[in-house]
């Protein structure tokens, strides 16, 4: 596994993808692909402000002392689950390395956002759908379990991956409130 760099805070106004990647390259968008409301100067000095945060490896990201909550974005095939996933595994197994040990003895939770779409009308909460796995595949856990980890322990991490794949744009809202209440209760 080779781990990725990352920049933190991408600039916050909602690009189309390929005005995004031109942005980020340093190609000059035309005039005509700029939505409106943007000002080139504007989106001049974001795009340089961004391309100067240096760029660092993913896990020093992840595991800094105030970093809580993230979103990893990136485009399909970026590697982003193959990240997370390399990431649980790792802490599942106890493997914490050099560059996870701020992560050592935390407990992962990864709950993959396509499936949890598929029927999340059915669960109240991300340890229902949990606890509903544990019982069908064995790829979850109790409930009681979850939320005694979550609020007596607190050293778990909770990763969600694939909010891109939920396509529907009123089922990915849902899931994103959903993803909000949780990191706000735990």
């Amino acid at each position: 596994f080779v781990e990725p760099d990352v920049r933190e805070d991408m600039p916050g106004a909602e690009l189309p993808k390929e005005l995004r990647r031109k942005l980020e390259e340093a190609a000059d968008p035309t005039s005509s692909e700029l939505p409106r409301e943007l000002d080139r100067q504007l989106v001049e000095q974001a795009r340089e402000s961004y391309r100067r945060r240096p760029a660092r490896g993913a896990f020093d990201a992840l595991t800094a002392p105030l970093t809580r909550a993230c979103v990893l974005l990136g485009d399909p095939g970026a590697g982003k689950s193959t990240l997370v996933r390399y990431l649980a595994l790792a802490l599942a197994e106890g493997r914490t390395s050099t560059a996870l040990a701020a992560l050592d003895g935390w407990r992962p939770i990864l709950i993959e956002l396509r499936d949890y779409a598929l029927n999340c009308g059915e669960y109240e909460t991300f340890s229902d759908y949990l606890d509903y796995r544990k019982r069908t595949d064995g790829l979850g856990m109790e409930r009681g379990t979850v939320e005694s980890y979550l609020r007596d322990d607190g050293r778990v991490l909770v990763i969600f991956d694939g909010l891109d794949e939920v396509f529907e744009s009123r089922l990915r809202e849902t899931v994103s409130r959903r993803i909000a209440g949780f990191a706000a209760q735990f």
